[in-house]
């Protein structure tokens, strides 16, 4: 008999997606750090999105900022997080091609992101959105079920039992 699936048994990566030309909402890596994150064997992957710059040395100096800001937030969870810029055009395509090469269990997305790109990024991935709006409130997006799936799960969920034997 196979064993019953485990909350262990999940993915656990979060992938958060800032503005990477807008001051870096902390907030939103804190509130998943406190509320998501219940042991080191989680991952978090950051990504930084811009489009195409012209000025690459200062944008490096202040990603260098951000990532010391980021990594000491995580240092005390005992979570090493993955920082990744990603620059180009159509930024939305670049940002989702990434996000569902990560398969994350949840994407949080801060306030810097029009209500357009929540809905674009809900309609093409399948694991829960966390956003956050201007006021730093936040509001979950549940998944949407993948075509064909027997089981779907959320990081909000409870996982589905194991089937009875007959």
């Amino acid at each position: 008999m196979a064993n019953p699936p485990s909350s262990f048994d999940l993915p656990r990566d979060v992938v958060i997606v800032m503005d990477g030309l807008k001051d870096p909402s902390l907030e939103l890596l804190a509130w998943v750090l406190e509320h998501v994150i219940t042991d080191a064997a989680w991952t978090i992957t950051v990504l930084q999105v811009s489009p195409w710059l012209n000025i690459p040395l200062s944008y490096k100096k202040w990603s260098e900022d951000v990532m010391m800001n980021i990594h000491n937030l995580c240092r005390n969870r005992g979570i090493v997080p993955q920082v990744t810029t990603i620059m180009g055009y159509p930024l939305r395509l670049l940002v989702v091609e990434r996000i569902a090469s990560l398969h994350p269990t949840l994407l949080a997305i801060d306030r810097h992101h029009s209500k357009k790109d929540v809905a674009f990024y809900a309609a093409k991935v399948f694991c829960d959105i966390v956003a956050m709006n201007d006021h730093g409130e936040y509001y979950l997006i549940k998944a949407r079920a993948r075509e064909g799936a027997s089981a779907h799960y959320s990081f909000t969920e409870q996982p589905p039992g194991p089937t009875p034997q007959l």
